[in-house]
């Protein structure tokens, strides 16, 4: 299935670049995983799903380090005024009042799920090492960091770097304990990202 590997740069390009819409680009983008996972269906049942209660707290608790990661790290690879920029960027997305708050629940609830099953599961790999899926989870998220941030080449680099590694470790975390822990993982991860976003930005 490989259109669906370029399928969230290209719903990246039309939503953010073309139509300046945050629900345009991830509507686009679920879209699409959720065709795949149609058409993978037989494939997706054959995934193992559940995972050790414990280990879900656990994955819960670590993606909450996104929070300060975020928080404190991007003023210091951007610019001392980035709150200000973002907040900017949000409202070109449309995403600001009860738009922005719906999208923080949409985003946290059912986006980690939707984007796990395509990444993870209909784009399924086994291979112990890194594989090229793992750099085109990374790659596409660089496409939206680039419109929201644009200009701060380092966080790029960093980003690139950390979710190269993630989605690696969680291709890891799938085969030897289940989907469940990687989307607990992803979800507390997401929320991370877009609460300290939130912050920075004036949001909250």
């Amino acid at each position: 299935m490989i259109w669906l590997r370029y399928w969230p740069i290209i719903s990246v390009l039309i939503g953010m670049y073309v139509l300046e819409s945050g629900w345009a680009a991830i509507l686009l983008y679920h879209a699409g995983i959720l065709l795949g996972a149609w058409l993978k269906r037989e494939q997706l049942r054959s995934l193992h799903w559940k995972s050790p209660p414990g280990l879900v707290i656990a994955m819960l608790v670590s993606g909450l380090i996104a929070i300060p990661a975020v928080y404190f790290l991007t003023p210091l690879l951007t610019s001392p005024t980035i709150g200000t920029e973002l907040s900017g960027q949000l409202d070109r997305l449309g995403l600001q009042g009860n738009s922005f708050f719906l999208f923080f629940a949409y985003f946290i609830l059912l986006h980690p799920l939707i984007e796990e099953t395509g990444w993870r599961g209909v784009l399924f790999t086994r291979k112990a090492g890194l594989h090229i899926h793992d750099v085109e989870f990374a790659a596409y998220h660089l496409v939206v960091l680039h419109w929201i941030m644009p200009g701060y080449w380092f966080l790029l680099v960093a980003t690139f770097v950390t979710l190269t590694v993630s989605a690696w470790f969680w291709r890891q975390l799938r085969d030897r304990k289940g989907m469940a822990a990687v989307v607990a993982f992803h979800g507390a991860a997401d929320f991370g990202v877009l609460t300290a976003v939130a912050w920075l930005a004036g949001r909250f």
